[in-house]
């Protein structure tokens, strides 16, 4: 069961929160793009706090490609919004959508000198 539970944590965040997209709805929700944003900037506050501690546990090489990881997930997370939100369509938002739960549930907030 406790290999199970991980693999669930993805697809039911991304159901919940888009039962909208669901639906058939096109736009971006106003709470995407809210939690996009309170997302980067904990996930920037996280990296940037933990960054000492990655270096001396994993060491510098490592801790600077997860945050690189990071910041391309990011960066394409916001394109897709931008794209998105620029000419709204199903297959955009439910693209984008999909990008941030991958980014979140596997690439975010990740142990950095701490052992989990």
């Amino acid at each position: 069961m406790k290999t199970v539970f991980p693999v669930l944590i993805g697809p039911g965040l991304f159901f919940v929160w888009n039962f909208n997209l669901l639906r058939g709805d096109v736009e971006v929700p106003r709470r995407s793009s809210l939690g996009l944003t309170l997302l980067t900037a904990l996930s920037m506050y996280t990296l940037w706090g933990d960054w000492g501690a990655g270096v001396k546990a994993q060491g510098r090489t490592y801790t600077a490609e997860v945050t690189a990881l990071n910041g391309i997930a990011l960066l394409i997370c916001w394109g897709l919004w931008v794209r998105a939100r620029a000419r709204p369509s199903l297959a955009r938002s439910l693209w984008f959508h999909w990008v941030t739960t991958v980014w979140l549930v596997w690439l975010a907030f990740p142990w950095l000198g701490r052992v989990p």
